[in-house]
């Protein structure tokens, strides 16, 4: 195997992990998933991991963080390996930068919610949108790219033992932390997530334990957004719902009301805009007219 900088652990589960790793010739990152070393001599998961590391390969859009290549390594595991990838994970500028204004928010949300319909559309699902697996360029907020993990490497090989959590709870849906299988309306209330812990911080739900978060996701009041940001907090509390029928039914439907709501609060959104810089987190520019937003 080619040798990289391992720089930051994004995810692990019972078949895989995946880094962010860098090359330290050209200086380029990228994401590597690479199968567990004690599953390369086993030929059912060998297969699968190949198999879904092909169909990976076949999903191409502009706000996805597509697998380039698939290799095998000299003990006979298994990685894929990205594109190139610019920017930072979105927990990391979180951390070190704190929430989103409104309208970087809206800028990243956006392309977010083509990228998910755009899955949904191909029968795919994410399963796993927490900011770690959101890639974005500080100067160029309407250019995020979503690496579509949704842990599919990981999480169709039940056969496996294993303790680690393949979703963390804070990231859950209701209907899954009571044992249903995900599926777009899970990725809605996904979005949800993302959205609040983009505007706040940190996720809606954080209790002590795994056990404490999972029964917030199921009983406890959604803490309302800062009220420089609150003109989103419908549309983050219909993405939150806990009985599926009041969610938005599709992505499309979260990019309209985001739209909407930027327009009617007057937000320069530089939406798809060639490339052109966005207005810092949270600054108010000059309102452009609601059918320059549509």
């Amino acid at each position: 195997m080619k040798k990289f900088n391992f720089e930051t652990k994004l995810a692990e589960g019972s078949a895989a992990e995946a880094f962010v790793v860098r090359d330290p010739h050209s200086g380029r990152r990228a994401v590597l998933e690479r199968m567990h070393s004690e599953l390369a001599k086993d030929p059912e998961i060998y297969g699968r991991f190949l198999d879904q590391a092909h169909g990976l390969q076949q999903l191409h859009h502009p706000h996805l963080l597509p697998r380039r290549d698939v290799h095998c390594d000299k003990e006979g595991r298994l990685f894929t390996l990205s594109e190139s990838i610019e920017g930072q994970p979105l927990s990391v500028w979180i951390q070190e930068n704190g929430p989103l204004g409104a309208q970087a928010a809206v800028a990243v949300l956006i392309p977010l919610c083509e990228a998910l319909h755009y899955l949904h559309q191909n029968g795919q699902r994410h399963g796993n949108l927490a900011p770690q697996y959101v890639f974005i360029d500080a100067n160029r907020w309407e250019q995020p790219r979503l690496l579509d993990t949704g842990l599919t490497l990981f999480r169709s090989i039940r056969s496996i033992p294993t303790h680690t959590e393949l979703v963390r709870p804070a990231y859950l849906a209701p209907e899954r932390i009571c044992g249903r299988r995900g599926d777009a309306l899970s990725d809605v209330y996904g979005l949800g997530i993302l959205m609040y812990e983009m505007l706040t911080g940190f996720p809606p739900y954080r209790g002590a334990s795994s056990m404490e978060t999972r029964r917030l996701h199921l009983k406890a009041e959604l803490k309302s957004l800062p009220r420089e940001v609150a003109f989103l907090e419908p549309i983050v509390r219909k993405c939150l719902a806990r009985d599926r029928a009041y969610r938005y039914q599709s992505a499309p439907e979260i990019v309209q009301a985001l739209r909407n709501a930027a327009a009617e609060q007057g937000h320069t959104l530089r939406v798809a805009a060639g490339g052109q810089k966005t207005p810092a987190p949270g600054r108010i520019t000059q309102p452009l007219p609601p059918d320059v937003l549509a």
